[in-house]
């Protein structure tokens, strides 16, 4: 099985409700898709990157992808 097509990018939702935590009110999450296309099959996958939680920004993830 060979990998044919790579595809990542951004996608920032906004929330139907805003919420508070200890530093900040999230009113969108940001998230990176990923799709990977063999031809036959096509997998996806999720990362929801936020610099005081995982040390990443969405930029950072997009970066390792590319």
């Amino acid at each position: 099985m060979r990998i044919r097509k790579v595809d990542a990018w951004r996608v920032d939702m906004t929330l139907a409700e805003p919420y508070t935590i200890a530093y900040e009110t999230v009113t969108t999450a940001t998230n990176i898709f990923l799709s990977v296309d063999t031809g036959r099959y096509v997998g996806w996958g999720c990362a929801a990157p936020d610099l005081p939680v995982t040390g990443e920004t969405p930029e950072d993830t997009l970066a390792v992808l590319q």
